[in-house]
């Protein structure tokens, strides 16, 4: 793909010394390779040229700004992005045992955390498969070493290995604590930079690490990779003391690119680690928390355990512009308290009050829980709360909220969900010029119950562990891919329709645009297949400058029937909207 490239010719881009525009975060999940590394606000955590394996080929991703007719490079590059022939089918490992067919740890993690998909075998099955792994507490012969050497395929010895006189020692230097460097460009390593090596919370301070990477180093100066020598090749085979047990919470982003790389390079197909679907055409309906809210949404005076969610004073208050009560984030509507507690918060080590727990009764059956929360202090790794829902038959199911995987903090300026498997959480930012901060984030967590058949009887919001964050919550909405409608006849439903769509006319000539939203929904409700209506709440949401409003409404009339073009064109011109009212 880089063939007649050098690393000089990709840093300063001509005409404008632009490379990229909008990089993708490093692929965390596996079967994908980072081609392109770049640079952002994180560090050297972007893809700006990704190739995602697909049946005997790939496809090649690119946030890369090419202007071919101006830039050399970029003529380079397309050339050799138009002949690239992806060399290795993604495919299985084969685990190697010694007949006993004992699970090692080593397989287990990597297939449980990062979803290498392996079979266990012996030497004799080598040829079927892509790479192969072994654990190096096996007991491995002279015989078996010389058959994985002469199969060319790529090996990874997890420890010691007797028949290859690879003896570890401790890692003695106190000042590689948490970390270690790349020294070799290798086909194992290619996509990982020193960042994903570096486990500490400040890169000056070996005090600060979070873990070691390894307690022991291979005692040799051959084919060495990384320093401490955690790695090491000798032909085809590579050796590592490194564990894929081995996953500290607090740097879990670094881990998953780490393992994600290794598999990729190595040609080892992962299950898809994906987030749940949400249903389409939900109808939904807000959960009134009057009874468990006891914050404000304005803070008089900081640090008192009282006013608003985060008690941090009156210049860390909500902005105003969402005070208006009801708003979208993502696809999904939330109605809040105008006046008044409009939050409950849960309890953590940084904030002077809050609950351990709060129980709302729910006695209903739904498809998707979904809730509007931020959080200050938050993590990496931190279970920072947990949800738990109760169903009336005795038995419940419970979904966490983490720091760095579907919680950030509320001034976030770089919010990833890609490390996002149990929830879906969308972002809303809310700009404003009053206080001490210009953003306000504020999150809906969406969990789709894995049973809607049965009646919930209540859900817990539960404080996380220590030293958790401040998590306050706003609103809770349920969907349900039924309306409090459905049992009604063809005949009664069209009544209402109309009786809703004549009061929400009424409303809107009124001059109440809250109130002819509210009866253009139940409109929906009653009559779904009617698609104007939609066209009809939008407008309103854009009369109020509304725009994500109007984009979730665009885009819900688009899930019903994509058949749309014209709406096409208006989720477009919305989207921009939204895009300068973020800026």
């Amino acid at each position: 793909m880089l063939r007649g490239l050098s690393e000089k010719d990709l840093r300063y881009f001509y005409p404008k010394s632009v490379a990229c525009r909008g990089a993708f975060a490093k692929p965390a999940g596996g079967n994908a390779k980072t081609i392109l590394e770049f640079g952002g606000a994180d560090g050297l955590v972007y893809s700006a040229l990704v190739e995602v394996p697909c049946g005997k080929g790939c496809f090649l991703y690119s946030r890369l700004v090419l202007e071919p007719e101006e830039n050399p490079v970029a003529e380079k590059l397309l050339e050799n992005m138009a002949g690239y022939k992806s060399e290795t089918v993604p495919g299985k490992a084969l685990f190697l045992t010694d007949g006993r067919n004992v699970v090692s740890s080593v397989a287990d993690a990597l297939a449980k955390n990062y979803g290498a998909e392996l079979d266990v075998g012996g030497i004799a099955d080598i040829g079927k498969y892509n790479a192969v792994f072994v654990d190096g507490g096996m007991p491995l012969s002279n015989e078996d070493f010389e058959a994985l050497a002469a199969s060319g395929k790529p090996v990874i010895v997890f420890g010691t290995c007797a028949a290859a006189d690879m003896k570890t020692r401790p890692v003695g230097a106190k000042s590689w604590s948490g970390r270690a460097v790349r020294i070799a460009d290798d086909p194992i390593l290619d996509g990982l930079t020193n960042q994903e090596l570096m486990w500490r919370k400040k890169f000056s301070d070996q005090k600060t690490a979070f873990a070691e990477l390894a307690a022991e180093e291979f005692d040799t100066e051959d084919g060495v990779l990384m320093y401490p020598a955690y790695v090491v090749r000798r032909g085809n085979i590579v050796f590592t003391t490194l564990s894929p047990s081995n996953a500290p919470k607090d740097v879990a982003s670094q881990v998953s690119r780490l393992w994600a790389t290794i598999l990729g390079n190595v040609g080892v197909r992962v299950k898809g680690f994906s987030r749940p679907y949400i249903p389409k055409g939900l109808f939904y309906d807000s959960v009134d928390l009057t009874a468990h809210l006891d914050r404000t949404l304005c803070d008089e005076k900081g640090g008192d355990g009282k006013g608003s969610w985060n008690d941090q004073g009156p210049e860390q208050c909500l902005p105003a512009p969402f005070l208006d009560g009801h708003g979208w984030v993502g696809p999904v509507p939330y109605e809040m308290k105008r006046e008044g507690p409009c939050s409950f918060v849960l309890k953590s080590e940084y904030c002077k009050s809050g609950n351990e727990k709060v129980e709302i009764q729910i006695g209903r059956r739904f498809d998707t829980l979904n809730w509007l929360c931020t959080a200050a202090w938050v993590g990496k790794g931190k279970r920072d709360y947990t949800v738990r829902v109760n169903y009336a038959d005795g038995t419940s199911q419970q979904v966490d909220g983490t720091g760095g995987v579907n919680l950030f903090d509320w001034v976030s300026e770089t919010p990833n969900f890609s490390g996002e498997r149990d929830t879906v959480t969308a972002l809303r930012v809310l700009r404003t010029k009053a206080g001490k901060f210009t953003r306000f984030n504020i999150y809906s967590t969406s969990w789709v119950n894995p049973h809607p058949e049965k009646t919930v009887r209540s859900v817990e919001f539960l404080r996380g562990e220590k030293n958790c964050a401040v998590v306050g919550i706003f609103a809770v909405t349920l969907g349900a891919r039924e309306s409090e409608y459905s049992a009604l006849s063809a005949e009664e439903r069209e009544r209402l329709h109309e009786r809703f769509v004549s009061e929400a006319l009424a409303a809107k000539e009124g001059g109440d645009r809250a109130k002819a939203i509210a009866l253009y929904e139940k409109a929906v409700r009653a009559k779904p297949v009617d698609l104007g209506i939609y066209r009809s709440i939008a407008a309103l949401y854009e009369a109020d400058g509304d725009w994500e409003g109007a984009l979730a409404t665009y885009r819900r009339s688009l899930a019903a029937d994509y058949n749309q073009p014209d709406l096409w064109d208006e989720e477009k011109r919305i989207e921009a909207k939204v895009k300068g009212a973020a800026k």
